[in-house]
């Protein structure tokens, strides 16, 4: 991504049979795509701000703007089963871990990581956030060493 001119930014898919690139369409300013595990969805961030997310239905073919009034989000993470995209908002006010419900657009914050010393990761200015098995929030937590700590959540 070129920070500097974000209109310059684009998704692009590749045909593995004959290894040709084709933009995406309506994916001008958006990255950081993510497709879902059954294939139906792609979620991406705008390129200015990181704070909104766009999703691609493969069926429709189409985007939908998905409005949260959340700032600056984080790495993105599908669960495993696609119904949900998991987030961090490491750098932003509202420091979280949230999941986004896919066939409503229902927002819930699964962990407050305020109280969580995370360190400033190599990869840019937010630490890495994801799932793991059974899509178990994974955050790395700084304590001088890296590691990282998988919380025991009672999700409905």
């Amino acid at each position: 991504m070129d920070d500097l001119h974000p209109e310059s930014t684009f998704i692009q898919t590749c045909d593995l049979r004959t290894h040709q690139l084709a933009k995406l369409p309506g994916s001008d300013s958006i990255f950081a795509p993510r497709w879902s595990p059954n294939g139906r969805y792609i979620i991406a961030l705008t390129a200015a701000g990181n704070n909104q997310l766009m999703l691609y239905d493969t069926k429709s073919q189409s985007w939908r703007e998905v409005k949260l009034d959340l700032s600056f989000i984080g790495y993105l993470s599908w669960s495993s089963d696609s119904a949900y995209v998991y987030f961090d908002t490491v750098l932003s006010r509202k420091n979280g871990f949230f999941r986004l419900r896919i066939p409503d657009g229902r927002l819930e914050q699964v962990a407050d990581l305020s109280k969580i010393r995370q360190y400033r990761a190599q990869f840019g200015p937010g630490s890495w956030t994801g799932l793991g098995p059974g899509n178990i929030p994974l955050v790395p937590r700084d304590i001088s060493t890296q590691e990282i700590y998988a919380f025991d959540l009672e999700l409905p």
